[in-house]
């Protein structure tokens, strides 16, 4: 099973992303300091990781540019609920895929896991009709020329 890795302090947070990401058959991995976190990183691979920067506090950008070095930073998501032009300048530096507000913009998670259930353990894309078929070829068939 997948895995994501979740950096946040924030229980009613962490509650909403262990649920979303279940239901998009993912599998979390909590990680509410950044010892946790640097652990998790060291002991298993991530399709995902959604980091909150209170986690880090002022070591927010240097731990933010490893877990982006680990996981790829296409396949990292940072939320926020202060400070959040400041947030989104650090984590656009460092290569992350988005900063996403929290209450209001973390409604967009659900559409990012949709987008990586698609993805094969390789990487590689997998329409979902394959993906749900067990196929796992991303090839084009004849009807879909």
């Amino acid at each position: 099973m997948k895995k994501i890795l979740i950096v946040e302090q924030d229980a009613d947070m962490i509650r909403y992303l262990n649920l979303v990401a279940a239901r998009f058959g993912f599998n979390a991995v909590v990680a509410e300091t950044p010892e946790a976190a640097a652990e998790s990183l060291e002991r298993d691979a991530f399709a995902l990781a959604i980091v909150s920067k209170s986690p880090f506090g002022r070591d927010f950008g240097k731990r933010l540019a490893r877990i982006v070095e680990k996981v790829g930073g296409d396949r990292v998501v940072v939320v926020c609920g202060e400070d959040f032009e400041e947030v989104a300048r650090i984590s656009a530096a460092r290569g992350a895929r988005a900063c996403l507000t929290t209450p209001f913009e973390v409604v967009f998670i659900p559409d990012i896991l949709d987008e990586l259930s698609a993805v094969d353990e390789g990487g590689n894309t997998v329409r979902k009709e394959d993906a749900e078929a067990g196929e796992g070829d991303a090839s084009p068939g004849k009807d879909d020329l």
